[in-house]
């Protein structure tokens, strides 16, 4: 992803989640916040799902910080994330 594109999506998140985290539900100031992958970005995640599902906007959370992020993720070889990844496609327009 390209600066620009994280900062639009950090933006986007920080609005969609009224300036909370996503995990804790803590407020979040905009530049101390992380942006976390659901699916994480390993290179195994990108071949499997690809690129475009992994840095999708719907596999993407803005956290507190490193403990919220850590928890933000799903395991790749679950349900949960052939669910996401499968959501992302359809209603998102990634291969």
């Amino acid at each position: 992803m390209k600066n620009d594109d994280v900062l639009t999506v950090r933006i986007g998140k920080y609005r969609e989640q009224d300036g909370k985290c996503g995990v804790c539900g803590d407020s979040l100031s905009l530049n101390g916040a992380q942006l976390a992958h659901k699916i994480p970005q390993r290179k195994w995640c990108i071949k499997r799902f690809s690129a475009q599902v992994i840095h999708h906007p719907m596999n993407m959370v803005l956290v507190c910080g490193l403990e919220c992020n850590a928890r933000a993720q799903i395991n790749p070889d679950s349900l949960q994330a052939e669910r996401l990844a499968a959501k992302i496609r359809k209603d998102g327009g990634a291969k």
